[in-house]
């Protein structure tokens, strides 16, 4: 596994309080996590936990699944 895969299933774990988000993307696993960094285009939920519930926590990434294709 790489940091430029695509098309896959992800879940993020809070690393103060293992609170998680499950998502899927297309976009290269690298730019997917850097945008969650960033607030860019995260869900409003994982938003507002990581700016008032634990301000500061960061969060591990495990890949649940490989999707088939490209995504597209």
């Amino acid at each position: 596994m790489h940091c430029k895969i695509q098309n896959y299933v992800y879940v993020l774990t809070c690393k103060n309080c293992s609170v998680q988000y499950v998502g899927e993307s297309v976009i290269p696993l690298h730019k997917r996590m850097n945008l969650h960094r960033t607030f860019a285009t995260s869900c409003a939920q994982l938003n507002e936990h990581y700016l008032n519930a634990c301000p500061g926590a960061s969060f591990s990434i495990q890949i649940l699944e490989i999707l088939s294709g490209n995504g597209y």
